[in-house]
């Protein structure tokens, strides 16, 4: 693990490659007079550990407060190891996890590290959350779900962006491609001297445009942009999942909205089997969901509903 001073008061947890069943990944603390903010708490106790070892001490004196910037497992799953900890998130993050936690951790137990109990954050918020005295706001900033939120250090101008910005390109699990739009041009408005993400180390401002240009090409449905595409010549597949995703989280909401039971999950299932598609041959979801030609795809969406 790699430590980083950020700032005066900032630290960044670099978990590289090989170090963690994850890869690489960041993990942003913030040292307040009162408070120490922790953003985002990996894949379990095994690396929090790390983190604990290195602020034990000053640690003592501080109330310790988590922020999970969205619900996915590899930001949460190490939520329970700091005890007398406070967590926060956005509201819907919180129902998001309520809805998905303990299926993701069944899906992805390869990645485990240490030991896991699910705990849901103590506190929500809906626009923002502010502690005024150490300068430090958690603001609502949906895109990459539904339900995602940054942390701006005021003091120091410091934004952890979590999955809002990555490199390449972001990866779309809402349907709401407005609402990413929005957020990362209310970033670029911040005019923050660092951005810290969950999965790209230290953001550039230029790399939160790009992410910028992308998320519009694909609201107008346009290809990636030459300038991108030229620099980062391999993301074909990500970028087929992200419209191929988009496209069926959208129908899914049609009929969600139609019917009360719907079930997510076993409609995909439903989808893929119609489809012939045999989810054995690809090592992630991601590269099936990408696999499918998006022609078809819609073709058949549309008879769903």
């Amino acid at each position: 693990m790699k430590v980083t001073e950020i700032g005066s008061r900032g630290l960044m947890f670099d978990f590289e490659d090989g170090e963690t069943t994850l890869g690489q990944t960041i993990v942003y603390l913030i040292k307040g007079e009162k408070y120490f903010f922790l953003c985002d708490t990996q894949t379990g106790s095994k690396p929090m550990n790390l983190v604990k070892d290195y602020i034990e001490e000053e640690l003592k004196n501080k109330q310790l407060i988590i922020f999970n910037s969205h619900y996915h497992w590899d930001h949460i799953w190490g939520n329970d190891f700091f005890e007398d900890s406070i967590i926060v998130s956005h509201s819907k993050a919180r129902d998001n996890m309520i809805e998905n936690a303990e299926k993701e951790l069944k899906e992805n137990s390869k990645f485990v590290e240490g030991k896991i109990k699910i705990k849901y954050p103590d506190i929500t918020f809906d626009k923002k959350l502010s502690f005024e005295d150490e300068g430090v706001e958690f603001i609502y900033a949906p895109g990459h779900t539904s339900g995602h939120a940054i942390c701006y250090d005021k003091k120091e101008k410091i934004v952890f962006v979590g999955d809002l910005v990555e490199e390449p390109i972001p990866m779309f699990f809402d349907k709401d491609l407005d609402a990413f739009r929005n957020s990362l041009e209310y970033i670029l408005t911040m005019n923050a001297n660092t951005y810290v993400t969950t999965h790209s180390y230290i953001a550039s401002e230029e790399m939160v445009n790009v992410n910028l240009q992308y998320v519009k090409a694909v609201i107008d449905n346009k290809k990636t942009p030459e300038k991108i595409l030229k620099n980062y010549p391999d993301i074909e597949t990500l970028d087929k999942f992200n419209r191929n995703n988009v496209m069926m989280l959208k129908y899914e909401n049609i009929l969600k909205n139609s019917n009360n039971n719907f079930d997510g999950d076993r409609f995909r299932e439903e989808l893929y089997k119609e489809m012939k598609i045999d989810k054995s041959k690809y090592d992630s979801s991601v590269e099936m969901i990408a696999s499918i030609d998006k022609d078809k795809l819609e073709k058949k969406l549309k008879e769903k509903v």
